[in-house]
């Protein structure tokens, strides 16, 4: 017998709008940088934001950088788990690309989620780093540093190599990374 799941993620349909909104409210100028936080905990995958003035040193005499004040869920789904499809999909769903080019931004995250955002395998893989690509065991030999070319060329290797999953740890490499460019 095969159930069909049905999982809820409730989220801001609008987020340009949001930030013009919360840019009018809090008096900022055009020159403000996001911070998007993404982080599973509690039963729940969420979601944050929070925007800040770029240069603006009187802003934070006057006001804490951060705090439940400054933060919006963006984004809430119970009972969904850190993995690159649901990642994906939260992209998508939330249009998290639309910020790209319209102000710096920042992601936060945990290792689990970078190596998702990077399109690489899990951290009990081979090369078990987000920054380098150290085999875990040769952990005493320094790793070359990955790159957003270092990454795709090894993703085009491994496919051109026929895509097998049981080798992708001789490539570094495994997932296709082209929706997530735009976070670096």
């Amino acid at each position: 017998m095969l159930i069909q799941l049905i999982l809820i993620f409730v989220y801001c349909s609008d987020l340009s709008g949001l930030l013009s909104y919360i840019l009018e409210i809090r008096e900022l100028s055009e020159d403000f940088h996001v911070k998007i936080g993404i982080d599973s905990g509690g039963g729940s995958l969420k979601v944050c934001l929070n925007v800040l003035p770029e240069n603006d040193p009187e802003y934070f005499k006057k006001y804490k950088s951060a705090g439940i004040n400054k933060l919006f869920i963006i984004g809430l789904g119970p009972k969904l788990s850190e993995s690159y499809a649901n990642i994906k999909s939260l992209f998508e769903t939330l249009d998290l690309q639309s910020i790209c080019g319209i102000c710096s931004y920042t992601f936060a995250a945990d290792f689990k989620l970078i190596m998702i955002l990077l399109g690489l395998q899990s951290n009990s893989s081979t090369h078990t780093c987000p920054w380098c690509d150290v085999n875990v065991k040769e952990m005493e030999i320094k790793g070359s540093f990955r790159t957003i070319k270092s990454i795709t060329e090894n993703t085009n290797l491994w496919q051109q190599s026929g895509g097998n999953i049981t080798k992708a740890k001789d490539f570094s490499k495994r997932f296709c990374l082209k929706y997530f460019f735009c976070i670096f």
